[in-house]
């Protein structure tokens, strides 16, 4: 595969991919976009792509002209992550640099460290940011389905501290998405540097608020919390530039496969309904964000919901990509 740029397996055994020989093993450096989606055997690729792009950097042996890696892109998805995948991930995010997207999912576990630990090597070129560890199926409403990316159980520090670490590290960042802590009322008060991202277009806060009885939606409507999210975060913003931030998402972006289809979800002529006839805990809710400056020179936003047909219109995309592209779990 000399030639190969794009790269994107989904539910394949990766064992056998594994390269063995140096020809082999240098056409992973040619690769502008890799996608592991449900991929048993991950964890050994990404040691072996790790181990070919320090070696072809540093080795003496490695061939003239040196062939530095050109990945641009990078998805990865896993429903059984573990320890081993863990550290092999993070030794083959730091065995390069220039990365401009990084879109991380995993189901069951919260295993990564702080944001820190892997973007330092990506922090000036990342545009696209996703950070997602949730529990499946999300189709069960008795589960934690809002269960973020980190170490140990989410809060308000770990919220602040990923935040800060991001902002700190990607100032050029354009797309976020990532879960938040619905239910710790101390984030509310808690300040975070993400204002202090002037290029930030786009936000996709990947889970819904819970509370005790099973309800996804907690206690106001959508457009309310979208509303309480940006008075939290962005709490205040007096002078300065007009905020960068156009377009706010909350939920979750999963194929209609993953969905519990029942009869009434298909139609007579045997077409399946419209993606919004799914409950509104499994559909993302898009909200535009346009900003005015009051009299008192605070800047205050007004949030409208629009259509994903509206969003892919504006974006000229469509299907929508980047931290919306639908994701493939098995």
């Amino acid at each position: 595969m000399p030639r190969l740029r794009d790269l994107s397996l989904h539910g394949l055994n990766l064992i056998a991919l594994r390269p063995s020989s140096i020809p082999q093993a240098l056409a992973f450096c040619r690769l502008e976009r890799l996608c592991l989606e449900s991929c048993p055997g991950s964890a050994e690729l990404l040691e072996s792509i790790a181990a070919t792009f320090h070696w072809s950097s540093t080795s003496a042996h490695a061939p003239s002209p040196r062939q530095s890696p050109l990945l641009k892109h990078f998805i990865l998805r896993s429903e059984e992550p573990s320890n081993a995948l863990k550290d092999s991930l993070i030794r083959f995010l730091c065995s390069f640099s220039g990365l401009e997207t990084l879109s991380l999912l995993f189901e069951n576990a919260t295993i990564l460290e702080r944001p820190s630990t892997f973007l330092c090597d990506h922090g000036s070129t990342m545009r696209s940011l996703v950070l997602e560890s949730r529990i499946q199926p999300r189709e069960h409403l008795s589960l934690d389905t809002s269960r973020p990316f980190g170490v140990g159980g989410y809060s308000q520090d770990l919220w602040e501290e990923s935040i800060n670490d991001i902002a700190r590290l990607c100032p050029n960042l354009v797309e976020l998405g990532m879960g938040f802590p619905w239910n710790d009322e101390i984030v509310r008060i808690r300040r975070t540097l993400l204002p202090t991202l002037k290029h930030l277009r786009t936000i996709h806060i990947r889970n819904f608020p819970e509370n005790n009885v099973f309800s996804q939606l907690g206690d106001y409507t959508i457009k309310e919390y979208a509303t309480k999210f940006i008075e939290w975060v962005f709490p205040a913003l007096v002078g300065g530039a007009r905020p960068a931030l156009e377009h706010f998402a909350m939920g979750p972006t999963l194929y209609e496969t993953r969905m519990n289809m029942h009869p009434g979800m298909y139609s007579s002529a045997g077409n399946n309904r419209s993606r919004s006839s799914a409950p509104e805990y499994l559909r993302t809710h898009h909200f535009a964000m346009d900003w005015a400056k009051t009299r008192f020179g605070r800047w205050s936003p007004m949030i409208t919901p629009v259509t994903e047909r509206w969003v892919e219109e504006s974006e000229d995309m469509r299907p929508l990509a980047g931290i919306f592209e639908q994701v493939w779990l098995r």
